[in-house]
């Protein structure tokens, strides 16, 4: 219809001409009468499935919205507003109707969700409207809709839409319903009291794992378990879990939202969040430590490729003749060590890394006097290998370059550079890890160490140190198969000494034999055997040796934890020291800190420990979660009485080398600080003379920081 048409109608129904703003309203009216009837009308009166009545707290925004959007009576006749649709339904609607008022929102009549009652089928779309300033002529008094809550970003459209007015409309001042107790209001309201906190919202557990049907984003997720990683090649990394204990936090909404529940079903019983167990630093042997293999994922500080990590040691040492002698010079020494080192790994591919680390360990002396009181601040490279796995798509894996190599219990494969203290533990080597099955590898290993530590990588401001009394090539096969708690190992070596620069050196071919077995007998009971029958020559002389090294430990299971173990090591030895059994790579301090290194070399080399049975009888327990206490009694002969080229403060006949008291108490005092206090006493018997007859004595403090 064109327009003087439409106004020509207009005139047969009210008598004259009516503003075309004043029609607009009338028809806005008419049309939120209409939508507000057809809305009572589907929701039974108002409330969701007829459960409630228009005044129930459990009714939707329905029946309000269309009390809101009708005229009070009087305003326009009845006859009138009917006639003026039936017109208004033939007339053509102006291209421009949505134009003129911009400013205009869509209403919704969606119900917010009901925790108690599943949500139906969404809405259809409804039509939007304008909403216009009625002229002073004819007013229209309307009923303002109450003010609704912003629409939040984390609720689906589907759900719940907005409700605004526009801010040009100045309506009378609005008759505010009752809200309802799950009405959202402007500010932020305390949640319901049948409303679980977000934090108890837990998925219903189900019999199978079913691919959950896509929430609201107001329903907080499960937090994720993340775990760290342990292992024997690189230090733990930087992560951005949170300490152990506490629970990761949990990202929610800034107003909480009740979750949408299958009638009949109640919300799962809240779990309990787990957090990552604090893993102790893995150790080489019971008082040395090492860097970890398995190195977490890159933080948020570095790329996904790279990951760094490190350590620093501190060490503050007290010793008292720890050559059995208070009258040589330098009996008393009270030094400091400072060790630092850092490492990075680099993925080059999924299956192939390239790892680097430096390593340096200072000392200050404040006794003896020295000349130099400061000394060791060179810098070098402590690994420097790549790993390749999956080699050829077999489960091969395969680590060549400097590496940390430690295999079984340590005994007689541990350490590649027994000269340099803790500060190192390298092999230059090549090695294939061959994983048979779940529970049996075999290693192949190829050696070749170098006595001075310029030899392969020079290292920063060199303090001219050896690694070695020699050169050592060697190599080495590994098979080891675990069964639960049973554990059975087969092992041969071969060391080529050559190329001596100490007095101490050697030269000579040796071969070794070996087989380990540890088992938990029963609840109560657990025992570990290792037998090595040793053969070749050394310094021209042959060799024909034995060791065997075997624990039984009782545990008690009592509140500390409280372990008793029995222990018995076998080093054969001879009249001639070029006879004795050779630890090969396991010479570094396994039971003692003084007498493997100070007093096991008045009579041969030092850390071997050789021509030696030893008694061990110690107590272990856990009077804490992160407290361990050691306590150890050894009694020492020897297997032959020897006298070393050039050594003194021996006796003529004596066979008994002393009593060896050891204790030391370690604090984890979270996963990145560890404290340990050492502290032994030796008591010499009549093996050594009244040279060699003090007792000595020594004192360490640790502390260990890792990232």
């Amino acid at each position: 219809m064109e327009r003087p048409a439409f106004l020509h109608a207009t005139r047969r129904v009210y008598g004259g001409v009516a503003s075309t703003r004043t029609l607009w309203i009338v028809a806005l009216v008419t049309a939120g009468c209409a939508i507000g009837g057809m809305i009572w009308l589907f929701y039974g009166g108002g409330s969701p499935g007829g459960q409630a009545g228009p005044d129930s707290p459990e009714t939707g925004q329905a029946s309000r919205l269309a009390a809101v959007s009708t005229a009070e009576p009087g305003d326009i006749p009845s006859e009138s507003v009917g006639k003026t649709t039936s017109i208004l339904a033939d007339a053509e609607t102006p291209a421009d109707f949505n134009e003129e008022t911009p400013e205009t929102a869509p209403l919704s009549d969606e119900s917010p969700a009901d925790p108690t009652i599943a949500a139906g089928p969404p809405e259809p779309e409804r039509k939007e409207v304008s909403r216009v300033e009625e002229p002073p002529a004819t007013p229209v008094t309307m009923k303002p809709a109450p003010e609704a809550a912003p629409v939040l970003p984390d609720v689906e459209p589907a759900a719940a839409a907005a409700i605004s007015i526009p801010a040009d409309v100045k309506p009378d001042a609005p008759v505010q319903p009752e809200a309802p107790a799950t009405a959202l209001q402007p500010e932020s309201v305390a949640p319901p009291e049948t409303m679980p906190a977000p934090s108890e919202i837990q998925p219903e557990p189900t019999a199978t794992a079913e691919p959950m049907p896509e929430a609201s984003a107001s329903v907080a997720s499960e937090p994720t378990l993340t775990l760290a990683p342990a292992g024997v090649e690189a230090a733990p990394g930087t992560e951005t879990e949170d300490m152990p204990g506490d629970p990761a936090p949990p990202t929610t909404p800034s107003v909480p939202e009740p979750p949408l529940i299958e009638p009949g079903i109640t919300a799962a019983e809240p779990v309990a969040e787990a957090t990552a167990p604090v893993m102790p630093e893995r150790t080489r042997g019971p008082f040395t430590e090492v860097l970890t293999a398995d190195a977490p994922a890159g933080s948020a500080a570095w790329p996904s490729w790279l990951q760094v990590g490190g350590d620093f040691r501190f060490r503050q040492t007290y010793s008292e003749a720890d050559r059995l002698d208070r009258k040589a010079r330098g009996h008393d020494q009270v030094f400091q060590r400072f060790r630092l080192r850092t490492w990075a790994r680099i993925v080059a591919a999924d299956d192939v890394d390239f790892n680097v680390g430096v390593a340096m360990e200072p000392r200050y002396y404040f006794r003896p006097d020295r000349d130099e009181q400061y000394i060791n601040d060179e810098v070098l490279i402590d690994r420097l290998n790549i790993t390749w796995r999956n080699v050829a798509d077999l489960p091969l894996t395969a680590v060549i370059g400097r590496q940390d190599i430690e295999l079984g219990s340590g005994w007689l494969i541990q350490r590649g550079t027994p000269l340099d203290g803790s500060r190192t533990y390298f092999f230059d080597a090549a090695r294939l890890t061959w994983r048979i099955d779940e529970r049996t590898t075999a290693d192949l290993i190829y050696i070749e160490n170098h006595a001075n530590s310029s030899a392969w990588l020079h290292p920063i401001n060199d303090a001219d140190l050896d690694f070695e009394e020699q050169d050592a090539r060697g190599a080495m096969a590994y098979l080891s198969r675990a069964d639960g708690p049973r554990r059975t190992d087969g092992y041969f070596i071969y060391k080529h000494d050559h190329n001596p620069n100490r007095a101490s050196g050697g030269e000579g071919d040796i071969y070794t034999l070996g087989a380990m077995f540890a088992d938990r007998l029963s609840e109560d009971w657990e025992i570990k055997l290792e037998v090595a029958p040793q053969f070749g020559h050394r310094n021209g002389k042959s060799l024909t040796s034995f060791a065997t090294n075997n624990t039984l430990t009782l545990h008690l299971h009592d509140a500390v934890e409280g372990r008793l173990r029995l222990g018995y090591e076998y080093l054969s030895g001879d009249e001639d020291p070029d006879r004795h059994f050779d630890k090969l790579w396991g010479r570094t301090p396994q039971f003692s800190k003084l007498y493997n290194g100070p007093i096991d070399s008045i009579d041969g080399r030092t850390r071997d420990s050789s021509n030696l049975h030893r008694l061990s009888l110690g107590y272990v327990c856990r009077p804490r979660e992160n407290v361990q206490w050691d306590t150890d009694y050894h009694l020492l002969f020897a297997d032959e009485h020897a006298t070393a080229s050039g050594a003194t403060g021996l006796s003529e006949h004596g066979m008994f080398r002393g009593q060896l008291l050891t204790t030391q108490l370690e604090i984890q005092s979270d996963k990145r600080l560890r404290h340990r206090l050492r502290a032994e006493l030796f008591a010499p018997g009549n093996y050594y003379n009244d040279d060699r007859n003090d007792v000595a004595v020594f004192l360490r403090y640790e502390l260990l920081f890792t990232w």
